[in-house]
């Protein structure tokens, strides 16, 4: 869903994405960086990652939420705009619902 958000507007939007494969323990971030990579290009993914060095568990603590997946939409300004999560409520949110939210932002941001 990213890879087509950033493909539909890729000059007004920018996409980063955020590996959280490292649970922490004797194994080291680098170790996953070889299937994340394979991952991004199967994807065509063409924006940043991330490859966390904190616990995954750490990391979604500290931005609230249970489990992946998870979209953060933030405005021209930084501010969060939106939090998508899977909060184990059905129908999760879906990848339209992240696209319609930025649509609304670039449309009340002066975007084109």
């Amino acid at each position: 869903g990213l890879v087509r958000l950033h493909k539909k507007y890729p000059e007004q939007v920018a996409c980063i994405s955020l590996s959280l494969d490292f649970y922490g323990g004797k194994q080291t971030p680098e170790r996953f960086k070889p299937m994340v990579l394979e991952f991004l290009q199967e994807q065509g993914a063409t924006f940043d990652n991330v490859l966390c060095t904190d616990p995954e568990e750490e990391v979604r603590k500290k931005l609230e939420f249970d489990a992946p997946p998870a979209v953060f939409v933030f405005d021209q300004q930084g501010q969060q705009a939106e939090k998508f999560i899977h909060d184990g409520s059905e129908p999760p949110f879906t990848y339209e619902d992240v696209e319609k939210r930025v649509q609304e932002l670039l449309g009340s941001e002066g975007g084109e």
